[in-house]
């Protein structure tokens, strides 16, 4: 098997991680951002869409899926607590389906990026 993917893969799966974000709306959102990555290893694409809003207080979600199937591999949702310290307030969601398939349940948004490295690098 190849160690990388050809260009015409990697394009087809950052044209496909574009549309979902689009079609999922979160290009409408001000602090919305996507990057995508064609894992040669698993043979899929993913996409990692990461958001902030700030209303009454700052909430930052985090979401890997497949760009194709639509999956969700991992969610992070942590809300900012105006009555605590930023860094005493844990994530309100933060679970990860790794490589083999069992669900996990992380406990920060370090540990979440860690899981994520393992779909979105070779």
């Amino acid at each position: 098997m190849p160690k990388n993917a050809s260009l015409a893969v990697q394009g087809q799966c950052a044209e496909q991680a574009e549309r979902m974000f689009k079609n999922l709306g979160w290009n409408k959102k001000d602090y919305a951002s996507f990057e995508n990555h064609y894992n040669v290893k698993l043979n899929k694409c993913f996409i990692r869409i990461d958001n902030t809003e700030v209303n009454n207080g700052m909430t930052t979600s985090k979401t890997l899926m497949d760009a194709f199937e639509g999956k969700v591999f991992g969610e992070y949702v942590w809300i900012n607590s105006k009555k605590e310290k930023y860094w005493d307030v844990k994530p309100m969601i933060c679970k990860v389906t790794i490589l083999s398939g069992e669900e996990k349940i992380c406990t920060s948004d370090t540990e979440f990026n860690d899981f994520a490295k393992a779909y979105m690098e070779d």
